[in-house]
């Protein structure tokens, strides 16, 4: 069994379905908590416009759990979903560097932060990839094998 051919069998498990749908409530639960408690505990209380930051942040929550669903029944949609996932982790490595920003010391912090963001990088091309070989195999026919 090639790996290409395991990791297939891997993504239409009703085990992923569970996961990705986990992964999706704790990382909604997080980012809104997260937004709000550092908007209110940050100095300036809470304003009203961190609600809309809150919303925002929680945008890939929903999107793991949509794919929770299409992923399983093979839905075409899974591709776009993973995509977006996808979109949304190229705006976190877009932002990745800027967390070494004084931190000391900087002789290995800021390689440390670009080693992460690279592999970010490569993680997220690699499953863009993989949604659109899957896609191209056909095995998005909507019925499960």
């Amino acid at each position: 069994m090639t790996l290409l051919t395991r990791a297939e069998t891997i993504a239409f498990s009703p085990e992923t379905a569970s996961g990705l749908r986990s992964a999706g409530f704790t990382l909604g639960a997080l980012s809104i908590f997260g937004v709000l408690a550092l908007g209110t505990f940050g100095g300036a209380g809470f304003q009203p416009w961190l609600l809309i930051f809150a919303v925002i942040a929680f945008i890939p929550a929903l999107l793991l759990l949509a794919l929770s669903r299409t992923l399983p029944a093979r839905r075409p949609v899974s591709v776009l979903l993973i995509w977006a996932l996808c979109g949304f982790s190229f705006l976190l490595i877009r932002r990745t560097p800027s967390v070494a920003d004084g931190i000391e010391p900087q002789w290995l912090i800021t390689p440390l932060v670009w080693t992460v963001a690279a592999l970010e990088l490569v993680l997220a091309l690699a499953l863009a990839w993989f949604a659109w070989h899957l896609y191209r195999k056909g095995a998005f026919s909507g019925v499960p094998e």
